[in-house]
C-alpha cells in the first residue's frame, strides 16, 4: 500500500484552456503540465522546497 501524500509533478488534460491556471492552483504539487506528459531531460535542474 502506498503512502506517501507528495506528488512532485502531474498533468492536466481538459478542452478549456483557460481553467487549467485554476485547477493547478488548487493541486497540491511541484510540476503541472498542462495538455502534455511532463518528462524533462535528465540534464535539467530540479530541486527545491514548495511552501504551502
Amino acid at each position: 500500500m502506498c503512502t506517501y501524500t507528495h506528488v512532485f509533478e502531474t498533468s492536466i488534460y481538459t478542452q478549456d484552456i483557460s481553467i487549467a491556471p485554476y485547477i493547478s492552483a488548487l493541486i497540491n504539487t511541484g510540476t503541472v503540465g498542462v495538455n502534455k506528459s511532463f518528462s524533462p531531460a535528465v540534464e535539467t535542474p530540479f530541486g527545491g522546497v514548495k511552501v504551502v
